[in-house]
């Protein structure tokens, strides 16, 4: 008997709907050059009366505005128009904390292992817990009802005739480990029931075939990312693999169980699955492959799956506790749904967990005779716990530099009266002897200095006479002031060794140089300006949010308070500028990030003063972020960004990629 099956395909029908785009012009081009333009066309396929904000930072121009399909279309043909992208939200960096978290989710956010008996937090990002994604648990159902759903469970269909609803507990477990409140790795995902297996825990093949179709058709109908989570499975069949594959070039990601067999997971489906995710169990107590756990080449990755609580069909208050494999594919599951909701695409979702996963942490002994069996356990990439890295010290000497001044070192064969003969041979406008501030003979040590233009240095880099050119560096008298039991994130910064955990120390600056004459602004969630700590050196520069100045959120005056507050920032004289980008969600749109580095970089030109500009933020991607910081350091600001909080390569992210930004 031959079985087909039948992926339905969904349409969708586009509406003429308004989105935010954001503009970008020509180098050349300008706001006024475009309006200009922009008048020739009638007057609904304008968009002057459509834009929201527009910026000019350096020759980098542009608008953002909610336009029709139409009028984009219209946009892309326009000569003056460089790049259209989507107005992308870009968020504050920021996580939280579960404490006393159970142990199967503190083991996802820290690298070492845990002691058996001590209670351990759960530390997850916040802002990237499942929103509007939704994990299909094709399992013997879900108690739907049960609080620790928080009404985000909802029922998909059933394919076993007997109802909705759990009769068996193993679905409602695995439910809870993805996103149940207590448990659940993702906080805020919807969870959609497909029954396939019975009370008694099995299904047919047909059974799995139809919940598969019907979560590829759901998800579609929905418009969501989404992953399905199949904790179950038999023996290589290479039509389950199949569907599997077909299914995943829809978009949706699949996380399943390696099985419990203590075989290699090839043998069986649907873990032998390329296209899918395979977890294996770990015993967190120790960190070695679960007894039970199948290994081989075809596991992507190892997770808790021995004694681990989770939703208990038969209470409202008390956990079950169960073990396996099938435990472990929806811790799994949380996190590819957490990638999700911040943006990563589905076909990225298997590389993303293996880049950030914790590796080299199963023993050797547990990977004995367990053939091509990868060491690495799954983690969110949230905390780094465990993992400091030991980086080379750095010189010993801050420095900076004479403006234009150069000190140029003659080989020790040659003499200062030699050089002048040779610089006579030059048109007078390439000649050095009238520019020369000083010159020096110490021994076989020779040259001189003084502020030369680039002609003459270039001319003074080919000179045969001339050993080495570097700038005049400025040396300053050694006077320290120092902050007794300082905050450890100043005391840091001021030594070379490792502090101790409970050990106070003091924070050693100089007082000449705390930020006076300079500008730092913060694009942030604004600043509480008042507040004493900053002792009336915090000024409310423009608020980008409507929300007004001030702070509702708090994160824009922590990092103003790590710049330049008196008791815990490192520039005790700098003035701060509130440059309010961010809501009191700690969100903002992309074409909001451009206008608050727009008024940064014309606030700082209008004052004359030098200026740092500060984004702990990101999302990620983004080349017209990072072509706006490109231009704006060329104006003379100075950024500084966050490489972000993924634990991925910040090369993936902006503006932490960006080459321009001190990251």
């Amino acid at each position: 008997m031959k079985i087909s099956i039948l992926f339905i395909c969904v349409l969708i029908t586009l509406t003429q709907s308004h989105q935010s785009y954001l503009v970008s012009l020509h180098p050349k081009e300008s706001l006024d050059t475009f309006m200009a333009y922009d008048a020739t066309y009638p007057e609904d396929l304008q968009v002057k009366e459509l834009i929201n904000t527009s910026f000019h930072i350096g020759n980098f121009s542009g608008f953002s505005g909610n336009f029709t399909d139409t009028i984009l279309k219209r946009l892309e043909r326009c000569p003056l128009v460089e790049e259209i992208v989507p107005d992308i939200i870009v968020k504050a960096y920021d996580i939280v904390q579960q404490d006393h978290a159970p142990r199967h989710l503190a083991r996802i956010s820290r690298r070492d292992r845990m002691k058996p008996i001590r209670k351990y937090p759960f530390i997850y990002d916040d802002d990237f817990v499942g929103k509007r994604v939704n994990a299909y648990v094709i399992d013997s159902g879900i108690a739907i009802g049960h609080p620790e759903f928080q009404g985000r469970a909802r029922t998909g269909k059933d394919f076993t005739i007997e109802g909705p609803g759990d009769k068996n507990g193993h679905g409602t477990h695995v439910a809870g480990l993805i996103g149940s409140h207590t448990y659940g790795v993702s906080k805020c995902v919807s969870i959609i029931d497909v029954k396939a297996l019975n009370s008694k825990g099995t299904g047919s093949l047909s059974t799995i075939l139809l919940a598969i179709e019907f979560a590829v058709n759901h998800r579609l109908r929905s418009g969501r990312p989404g992953v399905a989570n199949l904790s179950l499975g038999a023996f290589k069949n290479n039509l389950l693999n199949k569907a599997i594959e077909q299914a995943t070039k829809t978009g949706m990601v699949f996380v399943v169980a390696a099985g419990n067999n203590n075989i290699n997971a090839c043998l069986t489906s649907p873990s032998s699955s390329p296209y899918a995710i395979t977890v294996g169990a770990i015993d967190d107590y120790n960190d070695s492959i679960a007894s039970f756990s199948n290994w081989g080449e075809c596991v992507d990755i190892f997770a808790s799956g021995a004694y681990v609580k989770s939703v208990d069909i038969r209470s409202n208050v008390r956990p079950s506790v169960l073990s396996g494999t099938s435990m472990s594919a929806p811790i799994v599951t949380g996190i590819a749904v957490n990638l999700l909701s911040e943006g990563i695409d589905p076909e990225m979702i298997k590389d993303q967990l293996i880049a950030i996963c914790t590796k080299n942490k199963i023993g050797r002994s547990s990977l004995f005779l367990r053939k091509n069996t990868p060491n690495r356990i799954a983690n969110n990439g949230v905390c780094e716990e465990g993992n400091a890295k030991n980086e080379d010290d750095e010189s010993l000497l801050s420095r900076s530099f004479a403006d234009d001044s150069y000190f140029v070192s003659l080989k020790t064969t040659e003499s200062l009266d030699n050089f002048m003969e040779y610089d006579k041979k030059y048109p007078k406008h390439l000649q050095v002897r009238d520019i020369i501030s000083n010159s020096i003979a110490i021994g076989e040590f020779k040259g001189f200095s003084g502020k030369f233009s680039k002609d003459i240095i270039d001319r003074l880099k080919r000179c045969p006479f001339v050993q080495d050119i570097t700038e005049d560096i400025m040396f300053n008298a050694f006077d320290f002031e120092i902050q007794e039991d300082a905050p450890r994130h100043l005391a840091r910064i001021s030594r070379r060794k490792r502090m101790k955990p409970n050990k106070q120390y003091s924070y050693m600056y100089d007082n000449d140089f705390q930020g006076q004459g300079v500008n730092a602004y913060v694009i942030d969630s604004g600043i509480d300006v008042d507040h004493p700590e900053f002792e009336g050196r915090a000024f409310a520069g423009h608020d980008f949010t409507h929300e007004g100045s001030g702070d509702n959120n708090g994160h824009g005056t922590h990092v103003a308070g790590l710049i330049g507050s008196a008791t815990y920032g490192v520039a005790k004289n700098v003035e701060i500028i509130e440059v309010k980008a961010l809501n009191s969600k700690g969100a903002g749109s992309l074409s909001t990030i451009l206008a608050a580095i727009d008024f940064a970089v014309k606030h700082r030109l209008e004052s004359g003063r030098k200026g740092v500009a500060n984004l702990s933020l990101g999302a990620y991607k983004n080349n017209i972020i990072n072509d706006a910081i490109a231009r704006a350091t060329k104006t003379g600001l100075v950024f500084v960004v966050a490489a972000g909080n993924s634990n991925i390569n910040a090369c993936m992210t902006s503006p932490a990629s960006s080459k321009y930004a001190i990251t």
